[in-house]
């Protein structure tokens, strides 16, 4: 289980800073990284339950592998029954849908799902990350979207 989420201006400890009652600005966690050249890009979202973050893993408009996490941010701290969807669109034009394994069960604070991609996409296509839930009323939460880039 992973205990932080990178920020733009750091790292912040989730799990501990809920359990103290810290307050986590909204605006930092919506914060997204780009990188001119796509490797290992990382975005995070607030969404209904709590801080959603997608990481993609890759070079280029190659995708390796993509991780959705969703973190609880108010009691209780668990989220379950859960899957991720990825989706890729290019100029307005749905490109390919990817799909998680479903998580039966709960998981403390912050739970994650990996997804094997090995897909090249159009320089420029959005990557978005979606997220569901007993916490979000089984719909798909607001989703994280990155660029990829060439």
């Amino acid at each position: 289980m992973r205990k932080s989420v990178k920020l733009m201006t750091g790292t912040i400890g989730l799990a501990g800073g809920t359990a103290m009652g810290l307050a986590i600005p909204g605006p930092a966690l919506a914060a997204t990284t780009q990188h001119p050249k796509n490797p290992d890009t990382t975005g995070c979202t607030l969404d209904q339950t709590g801080a959603q973050c997608m990481q993609i893993k890759g070079s280029g408009t190659w995708v390796s592998k993509v991780i959705e996490s969703q973190s609880k941010l108010y009691p209780p701290f668990t989220i379950c029954d859960y899957t991720a969807k990825w989706h890729g669109d290019w100029k307005g034009h749905g490109w390919k849908t990817f799909y998680g394994a479903t998580h039966q069960g709960c998981t403390a604070a912050e739970a994650w799902i990996t997804k094997t991609i090995r897909h090249y996409f159009k320089a420029n296509t959005y990557f978005y990350g979606y997220w569901k839930s007993a916490g979000t009323g089984h719909h798909w939460t607001t989703p994280v979207r990155e660029k990829i880039k060439r």
